[in-house]
């Protein structure tokens, strides 16, 4: 059958904000805005496409528009203090990757 969890999330969408029957949609009830684009992942049902077939297409949509993503990186705030002391330690990582990388090379 199909992905259970893709039947959960389609039930979800649609309880919340129903849609035509061969669409799906992301609920427009978030009033997301990402920066640089202003709609939401939709699909439409084709002719020769099975449910799962655009549960698949959904998803692959929601995940390409990095829409999952970024909510869960808003969930909570981060103040720019920590902010800074995330990316200092995310450089200092990429150093020693590219030290022990030449080390390696040579």
């Amino acid at each position: 059958m199909g992905n259970k969890r893709c039947d959960v999330s389609v039930t979800w969408a649609h309880t919340l904000c129903p849609a035509p029957s061969n669409v799906v949609d992301f609920p427009r009830c978030l009033n997301y805005k990402k920066k640089g684009v202003n709609t939401l992942p939709k699909v439409t049902l084709r002719s020769d496409e099975s449910q799962e077939q655009l549960l698949r297409r959904f998803s692959r949509e929601v995940v390409k528009s990095r829409l999952l993503t970024d909510v869960r990186r808003k969930r909570w705030f981060v103040s720019k203090s920590e902010l800074t002391r995330i990316a200092k330690k995310k450089a200092a990582r990429r150093t020693r990757k590219s030290q022990k990388e030449q080390q390696q090379g040579v």
